[in-house]
């Protein structure tokens, strides 16, 4: 297997890539390692000076000058198209700082994960935060170091020849429309034409793809502001980097307990598999109160809105929340429930904002509260 080629992907923040150059030159490689750098036209030469002025330390050094605005979406497409010169790639955005293992950790999930068809990339950035909900995301521990998203990653990803071919192919085919049938959180649904990212996950949904994510992160997101974040840049998005050595463990897709959909809820499978009492109900997972009545089509759901009538119950102690049906936990705030129920009541259920806060945080102090407002306003306003 060829070494991956690492690929940044600049536009006009020069502050941006000089930061995540640096983090690059600071990693530990194994060998030799080719750099290329995609500078997007931005109508200056200042962020390709800053480019050319790089010394990149571990080997070959490439720059790419664009002539033309292609825009966010087509400069990530025509970076992720070099993975047919160069065969396996690690796509860096230049609000990115990379962990000192990220290339390790690299190296052995693509060897691990090379054969895989389920797999359609490799992450290096670990969600901690539900992208469509802003609520905690704790993917269940299985004693390995990864787990299973069918949400693609666009902070650090990991690919080889065959599995960008894939998706290059289907988007080619057959994009398609984007409306609440797909199955993709409606968060996603209204990300602005110019994502590429909306189009990677509506490609797993559709091919039933996942991509393996590390537990603990190997890239961490400044969240400067650009094409997709017009407000202040803030640090909604840091995490946790690894800055110690470790070894590796990794699960084959068949193997793991640790396996989310779109939505960031735990596959059906799963449940079923650790809770045999429900081995033979046909139900949904809902934990998280972002699929609607069109996206669930099976005949029960499992969520935390309160029907009128439920055949299960569980309380919502235990975090995460899908441990507490996994081990049986007494209560009333989680309900498996028919989709009748759920159909007929659809409309008139809240979105139960409130107790999810207070479940994953406590109740703020009127001062926080007004600071978080004013805090809020200002981003709002932030030109």
């Amino acid at each position: 297997m060829n070494n991956p080629t690492i690929v940044v992907i600049a536009y006009n923040r020069t502050v941006s890539l000089r930061r995540l150059l640096y983090s690059l030159n600071s990693a530990i490689y194994p060998s030799e390692v080719r750099l290329i750098i995609s500078v997007d036209y931005s109508g200056t030469d200042e962020v390709y000076n800053e480019a050319k002025a790089f010394e990149w330390k571990y080997g070959e050094k490439k720059i790419i000058s664009h002539k033309k605005r292609l825009g966010l979406k087509e400069h990530i497409l025509c970076c992720g198209d070099l993975v047919y010169e160069y065969e396996n790639i690690i796509m860096l955005e230049d609000d990115l700082y990379v962990s000192p293992y990220f290339y390790l950790f690299s190296l052995q999930a693509l060897n691990y994960f090379n054969n895989d068809d389920r797999i359609a990339g490799i992450s290096l950035y670990s969600h901690k935060l539900n992208v469509n909900t802003r609520f905690p995301f704790m993917p269940i521990e299985d004693g390995s170091d990864i787990y299973f998203l069918q949400f693609a990653s666009s902070w650090g990803q990991v690919l080889n020849k065959n599995q960008w071919n894939l998706f290059r192919h289907w988007y080619y085919k057959d994009n398609g429309i984007f409306d609440e049938r797909n199955g993709l959180p409606e968060f996603v649904n209204n990300w602005p034409k110019t994502s590429w990212l909306k189009y990677f996950n509506k490609y797993l949904v559709e091919k039933n793809k996942y991509f393996v994510y590390p537990r603990i992160s190997l890239t961490t997101n400044f969240n400067d502001t650009g094409t997709h974040q017009r407000t202040k840049a803030d640090n909604l998005f840091q995490i946790n980097l690894l800055i110690g050595a470790r070894s590796f463990s990794f699960k084959k897709l068949n193997d793991s307990i640790s396996i989310y959909d779109s939505h960031f809820e735990i596959i059906p499978e799963i449940v079923k598999k650790l809770y045999t009492p429900l081995k033979e109900f046909n139900f949904s997972m809902n934990l998280n109160c972002t699929k609607t009545n069109n996206q669930i089509k099976t005949d029960y759901v499992i969520s935390i809105f309160k029907p009128q009538k439920y055949l299960f119950k569980w309380g919502m102690r235990l975090k995460p929340p899908e441990l507490n049906i996994i081990m049986n936990i007494c209560g009333e705030e989680i309900f498996l429930f028919s989709k009748k129920e759920f159909e007929k009541k659809y409309k008139r259920f809240k979105i139960p904002n409130g107790e999810l806060f207070l479940y994953y945080y406590r109740m703020p102090k009127i001062k926080e509260l007004i600071f978080f407002i004013n805090k809020k306003l200002k981003n709002r306003i932030y030109v």
